[in-house]
Protein backbone atom coordinates (compact mmCIF):
# COMPACT_ATOMS: atom_id res chain seq x y z
CA UNK A 1 0.00 0.00 0.00
CA UNK A 2 2.87 2.38 0.75
CA UNK A 3 4.38 1.66 -2.65
CA UNK A 4 1.02 2.41 -4.27
CA UNK A 5 0.62 5.79 -2.56
CA UNK A 6 4.23 6.66 -3.44
CA UNK A 7 3.41 5.89 -7.08
CA UNK A 8 0.28 8.06 -6.94
CA UNK A 9 2.19 10.93 -5.32
CA UNK A 10 4.90 10.67 -8.00
CA UNK A 11 2.17 11.39 -10.57
CA UNK A 12 1.34 14.64 -8.78
CA UNK A 13 -1.90 13.21 -7.41
CA UNK A 14 -3.35 12.66 -3.95
CA UNK A 15 -4.26 9.24 -2.57
CA UNK A 16 -7.57 8.52 -0.89
CA UNK A 17 -8.94 5.52 0.96
CA UNK A 18 -12.43 4.47 1.97
CA UNK A 19 -13.85 2.63 4.97
CA UNK A 20 -16.89 2.62 7.24
CA UNK A 21 -17.28 3.24 10.98
CA UNK A 22 -19.48 0.14 10.99
CA UNK A 23 -18.48 -3.54 10.91
CA UNK A 24 -18.43 -3.57 7.09
CA UNK A 25 -18.24 -1.16 4.19
CA UNK A 26 -21.08 -0.73 1.70
CA UNK A 27 -19.43 -3.41 -0.44
CA UNK A 28 -19.21 -5.83 2.48
CA UNK A 29 -15.52 -5.53 3.33
CA UNK A 30 -14.23 -5.04 6.87
CA UNK A 31 -15.00 -1.68 8.47
CA UNK A 32 -13.24 0.22 11.26
CA UNK A 33 -15.69 -0.57 14.06
CA UNK A 34 -13.71 -0.98 17.33
CA UNK A 35 -10.43 -0.62 15.38
CA UNK A 36 -10.52 3.12 14.71
CA UNK A 37 -7.12 4.02 16.17
CA UNK A 38 -5.37 1.08 14.53
CA UNK A 39 -6.88 1.91 11.15
CA UNK A 40 -6.07 5.61 11.29
CA UNK A 41 -2.45 4.90 12.22
CA UNK A 42 -2.26 2.43 9.35
CA UNK A 43 -3.70 4.90 6.83
CA UNK A 44 -1.17 7.52 7.95
CA UNK A 45 1.73 5.07 7.73
CA UNK A 46 0.66 4.06 4.24
CA UNK A 47 0.71 7.71 3.17
CA UNK A 48 -2.92 8.45 2.41
CA UNK A 49 -4.13 12.04 2.06
CA UNK A 50 -7.90 11.59 2.16
CA UNK A 51 -10.31 9.38 4.09
CA UNK A 52 -13.91 8.84 3.05
CA UNK A 53 -15.66 7.56 6.16
CA UNK A 54 -18.95 6.07 4.99
CA UNK A 55 -21.85 5.42 7.41
CA UNK A 56 -22.99 2.19 5.67
CA UNK A 57 -23.29 -0.67 8.17
CA UNK A 58 -23.05 1.62 11.19
CA UNK A 59 -26.85 1.55 11.07
CA UNK A 60 -26.57 -1.91 12.64
CA UNK A 61 -24.77 -0.36 15.61
CA UNK A 62 -26.78 2.83 15.95
CA UNK A 63 -30.53 2.94 15.24
CA UNK A 64 -31.06 6.53 16.35
CA UNK A 65 -30.64 9.53 14.06
CA UNK A 66 -30.20 12.19 16.72
CA UNK A 67 -27.45 14.75 16.31
CA UNK A 68 -25.39 13.06 19.01
CA UNK A 69 -25.81 9.61 17.47
CA UNK A 70 -24.85 10.88 14.01
CA UNK A 71 -21.76 12.65 15.36
CA UNK A 72 -20.44 9.85 17.55
CA UNK A 73 -18.55 7.62 15.05
CA UNK A 74 -17.04 10.61 13.25
CA UNK A 75 -15.95 12.27 16.47
CA UNK A 76 -14.20 9.03 17.43
CA UNK A 77 -12.24 8.79 14.17
CA UNK A 78 -11.54 12.54 14.13
CA UNK A 79 -9.96 12.24 17.56
CA UNK A 80 -7.72 9.45 16.26
CA UNK A 81 -6.74 11.60 13.28
CA UNK A 82 -5.46 14.31 15.63
CA UNK A 83 -2.99 11.79 17.07
CA UNK A 84 -1.19 10.92 13.80
CA UNK A 85 1.61 12.90 12.22
CA UNK A 86 0.02 13.32 8.79
CA UNK A 87 -2.40 15.73 7.14
CA UNK A 88 -5.42 13.67 6.09
CA UNK A 89 -8.62 15.26 4.83
CA UNK A 90 -11.55 13.54 6.51
CA UNK A 91 -14.80 13.27 4.58
CA UNK A 92 -17.99 12.47 6.47
CA UNK A 93 -20.15 10.38 4.17
CA UNK A 94 -23.46 10.11 6.01
CA UNK A 95 -25.92 11.57 3.52
CA UNK A 96 -26.93 14.72 5.41
CA UNK A 97 -28.33 13.03 8.51
CA UNK A 98 -28.76 15.10 11.65
CA UNK A 99 -28.21 18.38 9.73
CA UNK A 100 -24.53 17.51 9.38
CA UNK A 101 -23.73 20.92 7.86
CA UNK A 102 -24.34 22.44 11.31
CA UNK A 103 -21.66 20.36 13.06
CA UNK A 104 -19.57 18.57 10.43
CA UNK A 105 -16.76 21.12 10.66
CA UNK A 106 -16.10 20.12 14.28
CA UNK A 107 -15.41 16.45 13.43
CA UNK A 108 -14.16 16.54 9.85
CA UNK A 109 -13.16 18.64 6.86
CA UNK A 110 -16.09 18.04 4.50
CA UNK A 111 -19.42 16.31 4.72
CA UNK A 112 -21.89 14.86 2.29
CA UNK A 113 -25.16 16.79 2.39
CA UNK A 114 -27.30 14.37 0.35
CA UNK A 115 -27.44 10.78 -0.81
CA UNK A 116 -25.34 9.41 -3.65
CA UNK A 117 -25.36 11.59 -6.74
CA UNK A 118 -24.97 8.49 -8.93
CA UNK A 119 -28.36 7.28 -7.69
CA UNK A 120 -30.15 10.61 -8.13
CA UNK A 121 -32.71 10.41 -10.94
CA UNK A 122 -33.11 13.12 -13.49
CA UNK A 123 -36.43 14.55 -14.56
CA UNK A 124 -36.53 17.69 -16.65
CA UNK A 125 -32.96 18.27 -15.42
CA UNK A 126 -30.05 15.87 -14.79
CA UNK A 127 -29.80 14.53 -11.25
CA UNK A 128 -26.75 16.64 -10.39
CA UNK A 129 -28.88 19.79 -10.55
CA UNK A 130 -31.15 18.58 -7.74
CA UNK A 131 -28.21 17.44 -5.62
CA UNK A 132 -26.54 20.80 -6.20
CA UNK A 133 -29.68 22.76 -5.36
CA UNK A 134 -30.05 20.88 -2.10
CA UNK A 135 -26.38 21.45 -1.23
CA UNK A 136 -26.61 25.14 -2.15
CA UNK A 137 -29.09 25.76 0.67
CA UNK A 138 -26.34 25.30 3.26
CA UNK A 139 -23.94 28.00 2.01
CA UNK A 140 -23.60 29.75 5.36
CA UNK A 141 -21.92 26.70 6.97
CA UNK A 142 -19.01 26.47 4.52
CA UNK A 143 -15.68 27.98 5.52
CA UNK A 144 -11.96 27.31 5.04
CA UNK A 145 -11.23 23.76 6.14
CA UNK A 146 -14.92 22.83 6.39
CA UNK A 147 -16.98 22.25 3.26
CA UNK A 148 -20.40 21.09 2.11
CA UNK A 149 -19.89 18.11 -0.20
CA UNK A 150 -22.51 17.40 -2.90
CA UNK A 151 -20.58 14.27 -4.02
CA UNK A 152 -18.11 13.57 -6.80
CA UNK A 153 -17.73 14.80 -10.39
CA UNK A 154 -19.32 12.11 -12.59
CA UNK A 155 -18.43 12.95 -16.17
CA UNK A 156 -16.56 11.09 -18.89
CA UNK A 157 -16.41 7.31 -18.44
CA UNK A 158 -17.81 6.34 -15.04
CA UNK A 159 -18.76 3.19 -13.16
CA UNK A 160 -22.45 2.56 -12.63
CA UNK A 161 -22.93 1.04 -9.18
CA UNK A 162 -26.32 -0.33 -10.22
CA UNK A 163 -24.92 -2.19 -13.25
CA UNK A 164 -22.26 -4.43 -11.77
CA UNK A 165 -19.75 -1.58 -11.73
CA UNK A 166 -19.42 -1.54 -15.52
CA UNK A 167 -18.02 1.53 -17.24
CA UNK A 168 -20.38 3.69 -19.24
CA UNK A 169 -20.27 7.19 -20.71
CA UNK A 170 -21.99 9.79 -18.55
CA UNK A 171 -25.33 10.73 -20.07
CA UNK A 172 -24.79 14.49 -20.03
CA UNK A 173 -24.57 17.00 -22.83
CA UNK A 174 -21.44 19.16 -23.11
CA UNK A 175 -23.37 22.16 -21.77
CA UNK A 176 -24.61 20.12 -18.80
CA UNK A 177 -21.04 19.12 -17.98
CA UNK A 178 -19.91 22.75 -17.98
CA UNK A 179 -22.87 23.56 -15.73
CA UNK A 180 -21.97 20.67 -13.39
CA UNK A 181 -18.37 21.79 -12.92
CA UNK A 182 -19.43 25.43 -12.60
CA UNK A 183 -22.01 24.70 -9.92
CA UNK A 184 -19.55 22.63 -7.86
CA UNK A 185 -16.86 25.32 -8.17
CA UNK A 186 -19.23 28.09 -7.12
CA UNK A 187 -20.31 26.03 -4.10
CA UNK A 188 -16.67 25.62 -2.98
CA UNK A 189 -17.31 21.87 -3.09
CA UNK A 190 -14.50 19.33 -2.89
CA UNK A 191 -13.57 18.69 -6.55
CA UNK A 192 -13.05 14.95 -6.70
CA UNK A 193 -13.20 13.26 -10.09
CA UNK A 194 -14.95 9.89 -9.94
CA UNK A 195 -14.33 8.49 -13.39
CA UNK A 196 -11.96 6.19 -15.24
CA UNK A 197 -8.74 8.15 -15.66
CA UNK A 198 -7.37 5.83 -18.35
CA UNK A 199 -10.28 6.92 -20.56
CA UNK A 200 -9.99 10.66 -20.06
CA UNK A 201 -10.63 12.39 -23.36
CA UNK A 202 -9.67 15.98 -24.33
CA UNK A 203 -13.17 17.34 -23.68
CA UNK A 204 -13.43 15.84 -20.18
CA UNK A 205 -9.96 17.15 -19.35
CA UNK A 206 -11.07 20.56 -20.60
CA UNK A 207 -14.03 20.52 -18.20
CA UNK A 208 -11.95 19.33 -15.27
CA UNK A 209 -8.79 21.39 -15.72
CA UNK A 210 -9.73 24.99 -16.53
CA UNK A 211 -7.56 26.86 -14.03
CA UNK A 212 -9.80 29.94 -13.86
CA UNK A 213 -12.77 27.77 -12.92
CA UNK A 214 -10.71 25.90 -10.34
CA UNK A 215 -9.47 29.25 -8.97
CA UNK A 216 -13.11 30.15 -8.24
CA UNK A 217 -13.51 26.92 -6.30
CA UNK A 218 -10.20 27.37 -4.44
CA UNK A 219 -10.57 31.07 -3.61
CA UNK A 220 -8.94 31.75 -0.25
CA UNK A 221 -11.99 33.43 1.26
CA UNK A 222 -13.62 30.02 1.32
CA UNK A 223 -17.06 31.44 0.59
CA UNK A 224 -19.79 29.22 -0.84
CA UNK A 225 -22.05 30.82 -3.44
CA UNK A 226 -25.49 32.04 -2.47
CA UNK A 227 -28.62 31.51 -4.52
CA UNK A 228 -29.62 35.00 -5.61
CA UNK A 229 -32.28 34.00 -8.11
CA UNK A 230 -34.25 30.85 -8.92
CA UNK A 231 -37.27 30.39 -11.19
CA UNK A 232 -38.62 27.66 -13.44
CA UNK A 233 -36.15 28.68 -16.13
CA UNK A 234 -33.26 30.40 -14.37
CA UNK A 235 -30.83 29.80 -11.55
CA UNK A 236 -28.27 32.40 -10.46
CA UNK A 237 -25.47 31.71 -7.97
CA UNK A 238 -22.99 34.31 -6.72
CA UNK A 239 -19.74 33.69 -4.82
CA UNK A 240 -17.62 36.39 -3.17
CA UNK A 241 -13.94 36.27 -4.13
CA UNK A 242 -10.76 37.68 -2.62
CA UNK A 243 -10.17 41.25 -3.74
CA UNK A 244 -13.84 42.15 -4.04
CA UNK A 245 -14.72 40.38 -7.29
CA UNK A 246 -17.78 38.13 -7.52
CA UNK A 247 -18.09 34.87 -9.44
CA UNK A 248 -21.57 34.53 -10.92
CA UNK A 249 -23.12 31.47 -12.51
CA UNK A 250 -26.09 31.99 -14.83
CA UNK A 251 -27.78 28.62 -15.36
CA UNK A 252 -30.53 27.93 -17.89
CA UNK A 253 -32.71 25.29 -16.25
CA UNK A 254 -35.98 23.48 -16.86
CA UNK A 255 -38.50 22.50 -14.23
CA UNK A 256 -38.65 24.51 -11.03
CA UNK A 257 -35.14 25.48 -9.97
CA UNK A 258 -36.55 26.84 -6.73
CA UNK A 259 -37.78 23.47 -5.47
CA UNK A 260 -36.15 20.35 -4.10
CA UNK A 261 -37.65 17.06 -5.24
CA UNK A 262 -35.88 14.82 -2.80
CA UNK A 263 -34.75 13.86 0.61
CA UNK A 264 -31.73 11.86 -0.44
CA UNK A 265 -30.73 10.14 2.77
CA UNK A 266 -29.56 6.67 1.83
CA UNK A 267 -30.78 3.60 3.69
CA UNK A 268 -27.74 1.35 4.03
CA UNK A 269 -26.50 3.00 0.81
CA UNK A 270 -28.63 0.70 -1.31
CA UNK A 271 -31.00 3.06 -3.04
CA UNK A 272 -33.18 6.12 -2.86
CA UNK A 273 -35.51 6.90 -0.02
CA UNK A 274 -39.24 6.20 -0.18
CA UNK A 275 -39.82 9.91 0.21
CA UNK A 276 -38.00 10.59 -3.05
CA UNK A 277 -39.85 7.90 -4.97
CA UNK A 278 -43.25 8.96 -3.63
CA UNK A 279 -42.82 12.70 -4.14
CA UNK A 280 -41.70 12.78 -7.77
CA UNK A 281 -43.82 15.10 -9.88
CA UNK A 282 -44.41 13.25 -13.16
CA UNK A 283 -45.10 16.54 -14.94
CA UNK A 284 -41.50 17.49 -14.26
CA UNK A 285 -40.36 14.55 -16.40
CA UNK A 286 -41.27 16.44 -19.56
CA UNK A 287 -39.47 19.27 -21.28
CA UNK A 288 -42.32 21.15 -22.87
CA UNK A 289 -40.15 23.47 -24.94
CA UNK A 290 -38.19 21.04 -27.08
CA UNK A 291 -36.48 23.71 -29.15
CA UNK A 292 -33.72 23.92 -26.51
CA UNK A 293 -32.71 27.39 -27.67
CA UNK A 294 -30.34 29.62 -25.69
CA UNK A 295 -31.99 31.83 -23.12
CA UNK A 296 -31.22 35.48 -22.47
CA UNK A 297 -30.26 36.00 -18.84
CA UNK A 298 -29.02 39.00 -16.93
CA UNK A 299 -27.38 39.93 -13.66
CA UNK A 300 -27.88 43.28 -11.94
CA UNK A 301 -24.87 44.88 -10.31
CA UNK A 302 -27.00 45.77 -7.29
CA UNK A 303 -27.79 42.07 -6.75
CA UNK A 304 -24.13 41.35 -6.04
CA UNK A 305 -23.27 44.51 -4.11
CA UNK A 306 -21.57 46.40 -6.93
CA UNK A 307 -22.23 50.03 -7.79
CA UNK A 308 -21.11 51.96 -10.83
CA UNK A 309 -19.26 50.41 -13.75
CA UNK A 310 -17.92 46.87 -13.68
CA UNK A 311 -15.92 44.52 -15.86
CA UNK A 312 -17.01 41.01 -16.85
CA UNK A 313 -14.80 38.04 -17.66
CA UNK A 314 -15.94 34.68 -19.05
CA UNK A 315 -14.14 32.10 -16.89
CA UNK A 316 -14.65 29.14 -19.23
CA UNK A 317 -13.42 30.99 -22.29
CA UNK A 318 -10.83 32.95 -20.28
CA UNK A 319 -11.91 36.07 -22.12
CA UNK A 320 -12.70 39.62 -21.02
CA UNK A 321 -16.16 40.65 -22.20
CA UNK A 322 -15.87 44.39 -21.56
CA UNK A 323 -17.13 47.09 -19.20
CA UNK A 324 -20.77 47.51 -18.24
CA UNK A 325 -23.00 49.54 -15.97
CA UNK A 326 -26.09 48.56 -13.91
CA UNK A 327 -26.60 45.14 -15.52
CA UNK A 328 -25.09 42.53 -17.84
CA UNK A 329 -27.10 40.39 -20.24
CA UNK A 330 -25.99 37.32 -22.19
CA UNK A 331 -27.30 34.19 -23.86
CA UNK A 332 -27.05 30.94 -21.90
CA UNK A 333 -27.42 27.57 -23.66
CA UNK A 334 -30.16 25.17 -22.56
CA UNK A 335 -29.04 23.34 -19.39
CA UNK A 336 -25.82 25.28 -19.74
CA UNK A 337 -24.06 28.06 -17.90
CA UNK A 338 -22.24 31.33 -18.24
CA UNK A 339 -19.63 31.47 -15.50
CA UNK A 340 -18.57 35.07 -15.01
CA UNK A 341 -16.09 36.98 -12.88
CA UNK A 342 -17.47 40.46 -12.20
CA UNK A 343 -15.25 43.20 -10.78
CA UNK A 344 -16.10 46.77 -9.84
CA UNK A 345 -14.18 49.45 -11.72
CA UNK A 346 -12.77 51.99 -9.27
Amino acid sequence: MKAMTDYIHAKGLKAGIYISPGPTTCAGYAGSYQHEGQDMRTFARWGFDFLKYDWCSYSRIEKERTREACMKPYQLMWNELQKVDRDIVMNLCQYGMGNVWEWGGTVGNCWRTTGDLGLAPGSSMPGFYYIGLSNAQHWEYARPGAWNDPDYILIGWIRNALKEEKFEKADLTPNEQYAYMSMWSLMAAPLIYSGEMSRLDPFTLNVLCNHEVIDINQDVLGKQAKIIGATKEELVLAKELEGGSVAVGLFSVSGNANSEIMDLVDDEADGLSDELKNNMNVVDNFVWDNTLVPKKMSIKASDIGITGKFSVRDAWRQKDLGEFENAFETEVPFHGVKLLIISAIK
